[in-house]
């Protein structure tokens, strides 16, 4: 099979970029002054909230197809989350940086995946043009 091109490890790291970026979202949150929520139950559900990214990270970062799409319907959860955020006044900075995260991780996925098909599509038409 081919390497990877350029297009495609962009792609593969814009993923972990955003996911990144929720992750530490979420994190700034709950360490927030207005959200502090000392000992292990701040810190629970802090994990508790991330745990759908942390999952789908070690398949991404084999370079799992079903991983990323799972990666990428995850992200619509975030989206959801994040337009239910923004509807509160106060915290509509917040809900603005989920969403857009949200929407680059989608968008990051779909091309990590599409250029991933190419690549694998070449390689097999490749294979049956040299039997």
């Amino acid at each position: 099979m081919n390497a990877p091109g350029p297009q495609e490890r962009l792609a593969h790291f814009l993923v972990f970029f955003f996911t990144g970026s929720l992750i530490a979202l979420y994190g700034m949150v709950r360490l927030s002054i207005t959200d502090l929520q000392p000992g292990w139950s701040g810190m629970a559900l802090w994990i508790f909230q991330v745990s759908p990214l942390l999952a789908c990270v070690p398949g991404v970062l084999r370079g799992n197809m079903t991983a990323t799409m799972m990666m990428s319907l995850v992200g619509m959860l975030y989206f959801a989350i994040g337009v239910w955020t923004v509807m509160h006044p106060e915290k509509r900075f917040i809900g603005g940086a989920e969403i857009v995260f949200a929407l680059g991780l989608f968008a990051t996925s779909y091309w990590f995946m599409r250029e991933r098909g190419r690549r694998l599509r070449a390689a097999a038409e490749g294979a049956d043009g040299e039997a």
